[in-house]
């Protein structure tokens, strides 16, 4: 027999037939006896604020004590409701009455929503977090694939007449992305994301250039309704690649009057019009003999930049177009390139600089100029690119850019 100042604790040794109860005032706790072919176990059931409880023991003993601290506790759980108010039984019954229909009862209410609220930003409520919740996972339910919407993007893209450039761009990326995620955009995250990119672009300029458009995919879906709105996309939370502006190479003017002079053909002229006017080699490879005259070349808003502008002519490159003139068609046959030209002038100048043409016509231009804003308009870039890249460059034996170079490259002539 246990005793203690205000109650005694009766135990009965365990039958096959019954429980074992220990006793705290009123309060029954009751131990059963649980025997299988080889082990036998004790459980301790009571039940504690309209939920039944039930631990298992395989110690006697054990069990007692466990019964023992779980009678007082319901004991005290009892006294603790004797001492409620009318206005306390009345709330609990209205919650009760709340919950039912739930089938859950008050102790259960209480723990999620403490357990919940605890995980909460300060200042959110739980049913601004259960809104929102419920708003992503219906929209996250209605997400297509990503398949579905990568061609979705192409056709309302190409229908608002984007850059031909950009589109080739999108095309690329984003077809290789779905051809590897062939799920519901909704169910990609940041991770999923990242590794792919280090996966398909280790290079920190080619991650960069798909990491936009990933970015630019995933915000159409969210405002196509595939994603949540109002928050940013699981694209735009990966890391930003940082990348390092490499140093400009550029061509000597006697490296570019040899080029001129070892070349013939499409290769010549495709070497005067980019080293001459600075042309993008995707915009060389467009252009048709009605784009060029007195006035200049104009490159069409197929460009990188989408953007049509009109680049002078200088009179030594007004040679050169005279030397090669056609009527009409295409400048540059489709049968060329921009690799088979670069395989050409390889052949003349072996270290050959990448962008080696644009990137001449920007510097010596800035030198012959001193107008920044008129490069960069000539040019389809901006004042800033122009100061930053073609500013303070020398030429391959090391001579510093001067205005009498300058003077020596634009008068490359037939």
């Amino acid at each position: 027999m246990i005793q203690d100042k205000c109650h005694a604790v009766s135990c009965k040794k365990p039958s096959a037939r019954g429980p074992v109860f220990e006793t705290r005032g009123a309060v029954k706790v009751k131990v059963y006896e649980v025997k299988n072919r080889l082990t036998t176990a004790y459980q301790v059931v009571y039940s504690l604020a309209g939920k039944r409880e039930r631990q298992t023991f395989t110690n006697l003993s054990e069990a007692k004590v466990a019964a023992q601290l779980a009678a007082e506790q319901v004991a005290r759980g009892r006294i603790n409701a004797a001492t409620m108010t009318m206005d306390d039984r009345d709330t609990i019954a209205a919650v009760k009455r709340i919950l039912s229909p739930l089938g859950i009862s008050v102790i259960e209410a209480v723990q999620t929503y403490a357990t919940a609220f605890a995980k909460l930003p300060k200042g959110t409520s739980l049913q601004e977090a259960v809104e929102d919740f419920a708003v992503r996972r219906r929209e996250a339910l209605n997400s297509r694939r990503i398949t579905v919407i990568v061609e979705h993007m192409i056709e309302t893209k190409t229908a608002a007449e984007r850059s031909l450039r950009t589109m080739e761009t999108l095309r690329a990326h984003c077809r290789k992305f779905a051809k590897t995620f062939q799920s519901e955009i909704a169910s990609v995250k940041v991770a999923d994301i990242e590794n792919w990119l280090c996966r398909v672009a280790p290079r920190p300029r080619s991650r960069h250039n798909m990491r936009a458009s990933l970015i630019n995919l995933f915000r159409f879906a969210q405002k196509h309704g595939d994603l949540p709105s109002g928050a940013k996309t699981e694209a735009e939370l990966t890391e930003r690649i940082k990348i390092r502006s490499a140093s400009k190479e550029i061509l000597s003017p006697e490296e570019f009057a040899s080029l001129l002079k070892g070349t013939t053909g499409e290769a010549q002229l495709y070497a005067a019009i980019g080293g001459l006017a600075g042309l993008r080699s995707s915009e060389l490879m467009r252009l048709d003999w009605s784009n060029i005259d007195e006035a200049g070349i104009e490159v069409s808003s197929e460009c990188k930049t989408g953007q049509r502008r009109v680049v002078p002519v200088c009179e030594t490159l007004k040679l050169w177009i005279q030397k090669h003139r056609k009527p009409k068609g295409r400048v540059f046959s489709k049968s060329s390139s921009h690799r088979v030209f670069l395989d050409h002038i390889r052949e003349i100048l072996p270290n050959w600089p990448k962008n080696g043409l644009r990137n001449s016509f920007c510097t010596y231009r800035v030198a012959e100029t001193r107008d920044m804003p008129l490069v960069a308009l000539e040019a389809g870039n901006s004042p800033t690119i122009i100061n930053r890249h073609y500013r303070q460059i020398r030429t391959p034996d090391g001579r510093a850019v001067t205005p009498e170079l300058a003077k020596m490259w634009f008068s490359s002539a037939p």
